[in-house]
Parts: C-alpha cells; sequence; structure tokens
C-alpha cells in the first residue's frame, strides 16, 4: 500500500497553503504561510526571507503586509532526506 502511493506524482494537494486565520479581535482573515527548509540560512538570509515572503503575499493579495503571518521551520539536514538519505550524508559523501 506505501509503494503504490509513492509510485508516481502525487495526483492532488495534501494541504492547501497559505492557512488563513481569523483575528478574534477583529474578525478579519489573516493568511499564515508555513515554509520548512533545511537548516543553513544566518539570521539576516532569514529575515529577507520572511521580510520577501510577507511582501510578495500582500502584493498579490492586495493584503496589509501587517496581517500575513510566516513561520519559517527549519529542519536539521540530518532529518531532512531524499530518496532515504539525509542531507547530511549527501553532503559529506559528496565531499
Amino acid at each position: 500500500m506505501f509503494q503504490e502511493s509513492c509510485a508516481g506524482p502525487p495526483t492532488r494537494r495534501l494541504r492547501q497553503a497559505p492557512f488563513k486565520v481569523v483575528d478574534k479581535n477583529k474578525g478579519a482573515e489573516m493568511p499564515l504561510i508555513r515554509i520548512s527548509h533545511a537548516a543553513r540560512y544566518d539570521q539576516p538570509a532569514k529575515d529577507r526571507i520572511l521580510a520577501d515572503v510577507t511582501a510578495a503575499y500582500a502584493a498579490a493579495a492586495g493584503c496589509d503586509p501587517a496581517k500575513v503571518w510566516v513561520i519559517l521551520e527549519e529542519i536539521e539536514r540530518t532529518d531532512w532526506s531524499t530518496g532515504g538519505i539525509a542531507l547530511a550524508a549527501r553532503a559529506a559523501s559528496a565531499g
């Protein structure tokens, strides 16, 4: 069953983004954008990612950037794999 589900490209999206959170104080929808990536960026780079994603969404949606929530989740390279091989192991073998 698992092998069948991995046999080809996904036929549908498993999760839609961005998720919208309702601000209970004002009743307004607040988009929530979650980004998961392998840990490698310093704080200034992460700050640019957060600012650029916020600005791009606000411009495309025509909303106030202050209403856009962005969560940047870093996954350790030992905990992120492709093809069953952790990114850290791939980097070490390419080394």
